[in-house]
């Protein structure tokens, strides 16, 4: 796999046809930042100089964070499966990923990115919380349609809510919703709506407090 510091200032730069495939989709289809952009002093983008770098072939002023990640997944065209976020992307960032990554299976973030500081970002696009109502599971099922893996074990999740992400999320091969609060772990509606995922964790679950 290509990195995105090989992609964005060295293939381009060898020559023509190293540009014109370098714009090929199919190189973008993982996009892995580092943890901080702007922080880590141990990254490569200190240790080679990449902003300055940067800056210097895009005849840019200002290197900013948010603008290299709308970079990076436009030039993906629609074709990224996984996205792993830095910590300092914005809320704007994450609407992008969500408009411009429709085949998206995986999203990735650093502890970081669900501080206090940085957790509101995070629930503009989906909210973290113990509890998954109507209006997550729909943020779910229409932002991240193609999720494989979700993990929703130990929070409060209604038997209605259970099911928008069935109905949306077609694509799952693991769900965890054990020792949850709001359905049934042997509910057969649930269970024959959930016969496609392979690894479907029920147990525990239950309608009321336990």
């Amino acid at each position: 796999m290509v990195g995105l510091e090989s992609l964005t200032l060295e293939i381009p730069f060898v020559c023509k046809s190293w540009y014109k495939a370098s714009l090929n989709p199919q190189c973008w289809k993982i996009l892995r930042f580092p943890p901080s952009l702007c922080e880590d002093e141990d990254s490569w983008w200190y240790d080679d100089g990449f902003i300055g770098r940067f800056m210097d072939e895009y005849r840019i002023q200002n290197f900013s964070v948010t603008g290299f990640v709308k970079l990076v997944v436009r030039r993906s065209h629609n074709s990224a499966v996984a996205v792993i976020l830095p910590t300092d992307c914005t809320s704007e960032v994450l609407e992008l990923i969500s408009n411009q990554c429709p085949s998206l299976k995986y999203l990735g973030f650093p502890y970081d990115l669900l501080s206090v500081h940085h957790g509101k970002l995070i629930q503009e696009l989906i909210k973290i919380s113990n509890f998954v109502g109507d209006k997550e599971a729909s943020a779910i099922a229409n932002i991240l349609p193609n999720i494989k893996y979700l993990r929703l074990k130990e929070t409060s999740l209604p038997r209605e809510s259970l099911k928008i992400i069935l109905q949306g999320c077609r694509e799952l091969v693991l769900l965890d919703a054990r020792n949850c609060i709001g359905f049934e772990a042997e509910d057969d509606e649930i269970l024959k709506m959930a016969s496609h995922i392979k690894t479907f964790m029920f147990q525990g679950s239950t309608l009321g407090d336990r």
